[in-house]
């Protein structure tokens, strides 16, 4: 699941690059890139992987610039943070799967 989440990381950056094909100004093209490396790396260096979505406010900076000026650019910004939103859900999954070896080994003594 861990590499499910990072592929739609990378997905989101390339969404965000594609952004320069519909005229949206460079500056915010810049921000969405950041915004989605920046999840990218907070959600997965972070102990608590919630703390990734602060990332979003960039996102929603570049989606209120564009919503009535390029449709193109909003519906790009939506998708880069809906990509995002699903990578960041898949670390947290991820990390409920996941149980350490040793609690294992002791569950399986008691019974």
């Amino acid at each position: 699941m861990r590499v499910m989440a990072n592929l739609l990381f990378a997905a989101a950056f390339g969404l965000a690059t594609l952004l320069k094909t519909v005229q949206v100004p460079d500056a915010y093209v810049l921000m969405a890139m950041g915004s989605a490396v920046l999840i990218a790396c907070i959600s997965n260096f972070v102990w608590l992987r919630l703390t990734g979505l602060v990332g979003l406010a960039g996102l929603s900076f570049v989606y209120s610039q564009q919503f009535c000026q390029n449709n193109p650019g909003a519906w790009l910004t939506l998708i880069v943070a809906g990509l995002c939103i699903t990578g960041v859900i898949l670390l947290m999954v991820s990390d409920l799967d996941s149980k350490p070896k040793g609690e294992e080994i002791h569950s399986n003594e008691a019974a």
